[in-house]
Order: C-alpha cells, then sequence, then structure tokens
C-alpha cells in the first residue's frame, strides 16, 4: 500500500476525521431521486499540496453551490484516484442542467469565493452523464456517532459480464446506472453501481469470483447528503 508524508496507509481517512467532526453539523437536505431524472458524476483530482484546502473551502462554500441544483452525495477518494472527490448531482433533464450552468457562471458569489480560489488547485477533471435504472435506495444523511465514516464503491462493470458478485448482508446498493456519455476505455461502455457499505471492513466482506470490474472505495464528506 503506498503511503504519504504522513506515513499512514490512510491519510486521507485520519484527516477527514477531524474534519468531521468539525463539520458534523452541516447537513444538505437529501433528495429523492427517481429514474426519469440524470445524474452526473464528477472527478476531480487535486494536486497533493492543496487538497486539504480544496476539502475545507468546498465545506464552507457547497450551498453556494447547491442552492442552484440537488447533491446527491459527495465523497473522497480513498482507494483510486487519491487526493481527489467524487460528486453526483441529479437534473431533470440536459435543458435543466444547461439552465444550472448558465446561472452559476453568472453567479458572482460562487465564482469569487468559490472557483477562481479552487480552479488552481485542480489537476485533473472528468464528468460522466449517468441514468439511473431504478429508483435510489434510502441511505443515511448524518455521519455516524462513532465517527468512523463508511465506504462507499463506485464499481464499473463490463458489458457481457454476468459473474456473480456476492455482497455481505450488510451492504446497501444504492444505485444502479447505465452511462450515456463520459471517458470509457477501449470503447467499452460498462454499467455502474454504487454501493453502500456501514463500515470500511465490510468491503472486505464482498466475493467478486472472476467478475471483470473496476472498483473506486470513497468516504462521504460532512455535508454530504449521503452518509
Amino acid at each position: 500500500v503506498s503511503t504519504q508524508s504522513t506515513g499512514s496507509p490512510f491519510p486521507a481517512l485520519r484527516m477527514l476525521s477531524s474534519f468531521r467532526r468539525a463539520c458534523s453539523t452541516v447537513v444538505v437536505q437529501q433528495r429523492a431521486i427517481a429514474t426519469n431524472g440524470i445524474v452526473e458524476l464528477r472527478q476531480y483530482e487535486c494536486h497533493p499540496k492543496d487538497f486539504g484546502a480544496f476539502l475545507a473551502l468546498t465545506n464552507e462554500k457547497i450551498h453556494l453551490r447547491t442552492a442552484h441544483s440537488p447533491l446527491l452525495g459527495y465523497f473522497n477518494v480513498e482507494f483510486g484516484a487519491i487526493n481527489g472527490v467524487v460528486h453526483l448531482w441529479h437534473y431533470e433533464s440536459l435543458a435543466h442542467r444547461a439552465a444550472v450552468r448558465a446561472a452559476l457562471a453568472t453567479d458572482k458569489e460562487w465564482n469569487a469565493s468559490y472557483m477562481d480560489k479552487v480552479k488552481p488547485m485542480w489537476a485533473r477533471q472528468q464528468t460522466w452523464l449517468l441514468t439511473a435504472t431504478e429508483d435510489l435506495a434510502s441511505v443515511p444523511n448524518k455521519a455516524q456517532a462513532d465517527n468512523l465514516p463508511p465506504y462507499y464503491e463506485i464499481e464499473e462493470i463490463s458489458p457481457g459480464d454476468n459473474s456473480s458478485i456476492d455482497k455481505p448482508s450488510c451492504a446497501v446498493v444504492v444505485g444502479r446506472f447505465n452511462p450515456i456519455s463520459g471517458p470509457q476505455e477501449h470503447c467499452v461502455v460498462p454499467r455502474w453501481t454504487l454501493t453502500r457499505y456501514p463500515k470500511p471492513d465490510d468491503v472486505l466482506l464482498t466475493s467478486r469470483g472472476t467478475n471483470n470490474s473496476t472498483t473506486t472505495l470513497m468516504t462521504p464528506l460532512p455535508f454530504s447528503p449521503m452518509q
């Protein structure tokens, strides 16, 4: 397992534990999402030196963004593209998304107090457009009392792969998605699954067999509607 300068194999988890305690009262209202909308999944990777400042500023200013459209979840990547975040947004349609983006572009407070400051922190951005194949499952919207965050897993499953994935009974499949647009390797369009594990080690109870999939493990940030 690779480590950063802290010497811990879980530096982001340790940092977010104290960050979570400081921000535990920040909650964004959770929205029920139906299959007739679209979901945008955005992934940002930051320069390592800027990641802590990015998280703090996002926690402080996220309310300016959620005033324009519903946030589904906002996560720190633990295994995958580290020093990065994944966030999911719901829109009624592509026209709704275009209207939101236009409004954000003219929101002076949002741009001056947040966007202008975080853009130099980003090393990479990617975005995917998804449709949910079913309504999203209900999950807690408040942090756990023991300050040990759950793990969320995004799984990209190759088409035609029907091998079984045996997940523990504690795991909750939050949603299943089909991609409409976004980066794909080798022109292969996968199916996407978002799963919640109540505790980090619950991930180890999943039996994948010969399943051909790529996974990213994440922890929710304090202001994420999914906790």
